[in-house]
């Protein structure tokens, strides 16, 4: 297995894939049914990952500018700390600001420390949880990264967005 991969736009022919790759991950498994559904959205963005002729990941997001909410970002096992997920999510990021997009949220369990290590190295900021989420004591941080386009003026001022530190170890968005 090399380690080269590339990142393109879904396409219809690949949604039993991005079932299968759903499922072959361990996330909370998406229907091809469901993904169709996601994917034919009016606001729907995706992204996936390829190598070696297949796919080992894709992020599935909406995008309603100023914000986005990321639903779903899968890597396939051993493709797992290779920089795909990085790599998803960096590629959707700047396409997003370039969108008009100001704020990207995402649910990550709280147990998911490897999400969480990659999250925080991107920016993200804890905004919220939402209890049982991933099931009866499994909950879900919200998270949440201001984009701000280059040589945009932002929305956000001091009064309007304060990042505190004090509620944990993850930094907390308060605010709109």
């Amino acid at each position: 297995m090399s380690g080269s991969f590339r990142i393109l736009a879904p396409s219809p022919s690949q949604l039993e894939d991005l079932a299968a790759l759903s499922c072959e991950a361990g996330a909370l498994a998406w229907s091809r049914a469901a993904l169709e559904r996601e994917l034919e959205s009016p606001h729907a963005s995706g992204l996936v990952a390829e190598a070696e002729g297949r796919l080992v990941g894709f992020l599935c997001a909406r995008v309603l500018p100023p914000e986005a909410e990321i639903l779903n970002l899968v890597v396939s096992p051993p493709w797992r700390r290779r920089g795909v997920a990085r790599r998803l999510l960096g590629e959707f990021l700047e396409s997003a600001a370039k969108e008009g997009v100001e704020r990207v949220f995402l649910e990550v369990a709280e147990d998911n420390e490897p999400a969480k290590n990659l999250y925080r190295s991107l920016n993200f900021l804890e905004h919220g949880r939402r209890a049982g989420y991933y099931g009866p004591g499994r909950d879900a941080l919200v998270l949440c990264r201001i984009l701000v386009a280059r040589g945009e003026p932002s929305r956000y001022n001091s009064r309007s967005l304060i990042i505190s530190t004090e509620r944990g170890a993850w930094p907390h968005v308060q605010g709109r």
